[in-house]
């Protein structure tokens, strides 16, 4: 993913953000095709062609929980009113569809575009650290929003927090209501600059939700092969 998306010197450290959120998406999107276009009858099958059940059965395996019988249901009859010019993963869908509950589900998964504008980023951390299973334990966060404009949806926040008796700063722009994933990033910059062996993982459902992990290289490699969701932990890489 990292080489797919490099991208050119030309582009801005945001431009070089939006392409490659851009790129992960197209990534997913393009899945999603192969997985329609896949033959039937050959030995391999494609995730996507497998029912909601199947699907919630192989995410199970890799400790993803909170997938309900209901929940596919639901899912399957949705997806079987959809136009067929719709393309959605059914893999990312159930991994939006689940309750808002990180520490039990195993995947933490938000819109992009948040409600809450003012603490978008502490909510961020607090659900990392859930997601974390208290490997990550953030405290005295505090967001900063006195450099924002909200009415021009400009400017800048910082927020502050403590992790392992030391004090950090995470930067992002403002964007009107939508998450700068540079944030993210940057969290996992100091994740990797504490030796921490896991790191967060991205993927989205296509459209502009974000689907995080907390884990090893390893298990997102393996998780990807078997869901067919690429997953990067950097968009701007």
């Amino acid at each position: 993913i990292v080489q797919m998306c490099k991208p050119a010197e030309r582009f801005s450290r945001k431009g070089r953000r939006k392409v490659h959120w851009q790129m992960l998406t197209l990534f997913v999107v393009l899945a999603v095709l192969s997985g329609c276009q896949a033959s039937h009858g050959t030995e391999i099958m494609s995730i996507e062609e497998k029912s909601c059940a199947e699907i919630g059965a192989v995410l199970k395996e890799f400790g993803i929980n909170g997938i309900t019988e209901e929940i596919t249901q639901e899912l399957e009859q949705s997806l079987s009113h959809l136009p067929p010019d719709i393309l959605l993963s059914k893999t990312a869908t159930l991994l939006m569809s689940l309750e808002d509950d990180p520490a039990a589900n195993g995947v933490y998964s938000f819109d992009m575009e948040v409600p809450c504008e003012d603490t978008m980023y502490t909510e961020f951390l607090r659900s990392v650290s859930a997601l974390s299973k208290g490997e990550l334990v953030f405290e005295n966060i505090e967001e900063d929003t006195s450099a924002v404009n909200w009415e021009e949806g400009t400017g800048s926040r910082t927020v502050h927090f403590d992790w392992q008796g030391k004090s950090y700063t995470l930067e992002a722009q403002m964007q009107y209501d939508w998450f700068d994933i540079e944030a993210a990033n940057q969290l996992n910059e100091i994740l990797l600059a504490s030796g921490s062996e896991k790191r967060l993982y991205f993927t989205t459902d296509g459209y502009q939700s974000c689907i995080v992990f907390y884990c090893t290289p390893e298990w997102a490699e393996a998780f990807a092969a078997a869901t067919e969701l690429p997953l990067t932990d950097c968009v701007e890489m």
